[in-house]
């Protein structure tokens, strides 16, 4: 093998190990992110169900995309709360994983729970069965937003 040889090689293995190497920072920034999972299921017969999973990375890249008057509403008929939500915010990311809020009746169960990094919202009545799993992390950011909103109008 010619010395030319040996440096395209050098070269062509340095560029893969690039690739390799930003692959991999992509795949566990992504892994790290979580999912962004909504599920709802109808329960009446034929009924509709839809279920969506996205990379909450993706989700977060997407949220940068969405034009501010689309917060303005929801910014203006949550204010008095948002400090509130900001605060549970920061105070959630510390505690404990756990149950935050259980109700049971005949005709509907509701739960709420904090497991790791994420929230878990599931909803059974006789209509349909929701379940939503959102990282906390992407709450955060809607709230950013929120704020970001609130601060320019």
């Amino acid at each position: 093998m010619t010395r030319k040889e040996r440096r395209l090689f050098i070269v062509i293995g340095a560029i893969i190990a690039v690739y390799l190497a930003t692959a991999a920072v992509v795949g566990i920034s992504v892994y790290r992110a979580g999912m962004l999972i909504v599920e709802v299921d109808s329960s009446e017969r034929g009924g509709d169900s839809c279920h969506v999973r996205v990379p909450a990375a993706l989700a977060h890249v997407a949220l940068r995309f969405v034009p501010d008057h689309v917060f303005a509403e929801p910014a203006r008929e949550a204010a008095e709360w948002l400090p509130v939500v900001r605060a549970a915010c920061l105070e959630l990311g510390k505690s404990p994983d756990g149950v935050l809020l259980e109700v049971r009746s005949p005709d509907e169960q509701i739960s709420v729970v904090k497991n790791g990094r994420r929230l878990r919202v599931d909803v059974n009545n006789a209509e349909e069965r929701v379940h939503v799993v959102m990282p906390l992390a992407l709450v955060g950011q809607v709230l950013a937003r929120i704020d970001k909103v609130t601060a320019s109008s």
